[in-house]
């Protein structure tokens, strides 16, 4: 987001020729990062769904290429997330640039140069704060 070629980017993600969603593929990583809400938000709820049908605890994910519990899934099911919610670009925090507007949330994000951004976001509207509050103007609301 926020790029000069995104558009080349968007494309590319398009038309890539290796598609996952599962142990360390990170599409939906990759379609937060392009500003992608719906594409992210699919391919999100699919990882979170997955569960190994042997195991005992529903995030014992895998095995996706070697090994039950599969670490890597979980891990980009949690950057995919963070990365929906909050991305910096320079001195830049972008906020929601791939949240699916459908879903609520109340949230506590750390960002760059040791700011915080806090708020919800409830019905199709954001409530947010930014500590220190002098680093609110490098807050750029993104919504899709």
């Amino acid at each position: 987001m926020g790029k000069d070629s995104l558009a080349l980017a968007i494309r590319t993600f398009l038309n890539r020729q290796i598609k996952g969603n599962r142990g360390w593929y990170q599409d939906e990583t990759q379609a937060a990062y392009l500003g992608l809400a719906e594409e992210a938000q699919e391919s999100l709820v699919q990882r979170i769904t997955m569960k190994h049908e042997d195991s005992r605890f529903p995030v014992f994910w895998g095995p996706n290429f070697d090994w039950i519990p599969d670490q890597d899934h979980g891990g980009n099911l949690l950057k995919a997330l963070q990365a929906m919610m909050i991305q910096s670009a320079g001195d830049s925090i972008l906020l929601m640039p791939a949240w699916p507007k459908d879903w609520d949330v109340d949230f506590r994000l750390h960002s760059t140069n040791k700011t915080i951004v806090e708020g919800s976001f409830k019905n199709g509207t954001i409530d947010f704060q930014v500590d220190p509050p002098e680093r609110k103007d490098f807050v750029k609301l993104m919504m899709n």
